[in-house]
């Protein structure tokens, strides 16, 4: 449920550590045994856990580089500090620090590759089941035309006699229309 919580700003590293001292301190409270017991308090526990691997990963994003901080960002004093010192050529990113967010972001975006190319192979294997279960119900084209074909002459055969209003028949024959076109089959439109 926090996925998009924090979408639109980021915390810095020393105010993430705050909160994840906050967390374990409330985690710590509320798991003991004067409170465990209590079905609210143990899934208040659960919540706390969930937030705290939230917070966590945002300052392994911070602590590698992956999530840029703004001065629009949540700042502790810190690190304001520290930005109001550093000067245009501290800016410069190190060799070892470009190459370890090289690396990082290589590892994230294979990691991407991966997922991606096993969710196609299940995919894949999912259509090719499903066409396994629908090809021993082979229709030829010619027995799907005259089944379409009979089912158009006895909508205008009950439309004559009386049996079906124009609503009626013509709702059935875009029906017809829409299995033809979906089977790969050719209705004229004179038909109807």
């Amino acid at each position: 449920g926090y996925e998009n919580l924090y979408e639109n700003y980021n915390f810095s590293v020393e105010m993430l550590l705050e909160m994840i001292d906050e967390l374990n301190r409330l985690i710590t409270k509320y798991g003991s045994g004067e409170w465990n017991t209590k079905e609210t308090a143990n899934r208040l526990v659960e919540i706390l856990v969930e937030h705290r691997g939230l917070v966590e990963a945002e300052l392994e994003e911070i602590n590698m580089g992956a999530r840029k901080l703004t001065r629009k960002d949540f700042l502790g004093p810190q690190e304001r500090a520290k930005r109001r010192k550093l000067k245009p050529q501290d800016k410069a990113i190190s060799e070892s620090k470009r190459k370890a967010r090289f690396k990082y972001l290589t590892a994230l975006e294979q990691k991407l590759h991966d997922d991606k190319h096993r969710e196609m192979r299940k995919l894949s294997r999912m259509r090719e089941e499903q066409a396994k279960r629908y090809s021993t119900k082979v229709v030829s084209d010619g027995d799907l035309l005259k089944a379409l074909s009979g089912a158009l002459k006895q909508i205008s055969t009950l439309k004559v006699a009386g049996s079906l209003n124009e609503e009626t028949a013509l709702r059935l024959v875009r029906r017809i229309r829409t299995v033809a076109s979906e089977a790969k089959v050719g209705l004229a439109k004179s038909s109807e």
